[in-house]
């Protein structure tokens, strides 16, 4: 169980092998992937931050992958909590009417304050390689945390991560963080800044959410490092450097403020344009049973592409880009 749990993995990594094949090779195993019908799980739950003696009331929705409908043929789902390091501390089998089931689990056997998991998946969805389970991250605050919490300092962190994965020098990342203590809890962002290794502010229109979650765009020069300062609502300042980025490959930055269409730019750097300029490239926009590829290479360092929302599918649409091995490589 994997207990860092921040951006979502992309299900079509899982379903297309990285081996080479061709342009309907990749539509066909998609869509193979939807000839048996799966169910797709959410979890509800009466809060997210928990107090000692309290229970986790839920309810799991189940539905079809393709329909977005109830999965009336589920007749049990199986939940359990798990820790932050992944291990089980409680399991249930409930019983599923019209899709949806609903539950609790008593918190007192969690030892320590922190972040921990409920986890929703069915007898059905075990047939499949790719599980289709879901998982949601809650916290808990026991007694010991806060008769302690004046004889220690909490430790805060902030985790960066490029969107499409990584971030790449001499291009304009989109940089998503989160802003945790020791216990995973996120808290929200007062202010920010960055400096460049001339001490020069170079960003400091940066905000979070109520969780700590936000993300930036930023211009990352080969030739400088970075350093990052956030002062939260609670009034702890933390300093730390953001990740180097890699001196080749390729970037993903989306734009969906606007309100009629979705920007997608992949760029590469002048280090690698020159080694794939003449490759042929492809975008694939996907979710349930349906998939759009667009083929293409990098004529241009810069590739900007445009679909309007009203093109798109309702709800989460997934991109992910393939090299000309066909190999996804950001997502």
């Amino acid at each position: 169980m994997n207990k860092n749990i921040f951006f979502k993995v992309i299900l079509l990594l899982t379903i297309v092998t990285t081996k080479a094949q061709t342009h309907s090779q990749i539509v066909s195993e998609y869509s193979n992937y939807f000839n048996l019908p799966r169910e797709i799980f959410y979890i509800q739950t009466n809060k997210t931050n928990f107090k000692q003696g309290e229970a986790v009331y839920f309810s799991v929705y189940v539905l079809n992958n393709k329909t977005r409908k109830p999965f009336l043929e589920t007749t049990n789902v199986y939940c359990g909590l798990f820790d932050l390091n992944g291990n089980q501390i409680s399991k249930g089998i409930f019983y599923t009417e019209n899709g949806v089931a609903t539950g609790k689990f008593s918190l007192d056997s969690l030892k320590t304050s922190g972040v921990f998991y409920l986890y929703a998946s069915s007898n059905w969805d075990k047939n499949f390689k790719e599980y289709n389970s879901f998982l949601k991250e809650l916290y808990l605050e026991k007694k010991d945390y806060q008769e302690n919490k004046k004889s220690f300092e909490p430790s805060f962190f902030i985790k960066f991560v490029g969107e499409g994965g990584s971030l790449l020098s001499d291009v304009v990342n989109s940089i998503g963080f989160k802003i945790e203590d020791q216990f995973g809890k996120g808290y929200a962002l007062e202010s920010g800044k960055i400096l460049n290794n001339k001490n020069v502010i170079i960003q400091s229109n940066i905000a979070s959410n109520k969780f700590g979650i936000g993300k930036f765009n930023l211009d990352l020069k080969s030739d400088s490092k970075y350093l990052v300062f956030f002062k939260l609502k609670n009034g702890t300042e933390i300093q730390q450097k953001l990740p180097e980025p890699k001196i080749k490959g390729v970037n993903l930055v989306i734009n969906n403020f606007n309100k009629d269409f979705v920007s997608i730019n992949i760029q590469t750097n002048l280090k690698t344009w020159p080694l794939i300029k003449d490759k042929t490239y492809k975008l694939a926009i996907y979710r349930d049973n349906h998939i759009f590829l667009k083929e293409f290479n990098f004529n241009e360092k810069n590739k900007v592409f445009k679909f309007f929302k009203k093109d798109l599918l309702k709800g989460l649409n997934f991109i992910t880009l393939f090299d000309n091995n066909e190999n996804p490589i950001l997502e």
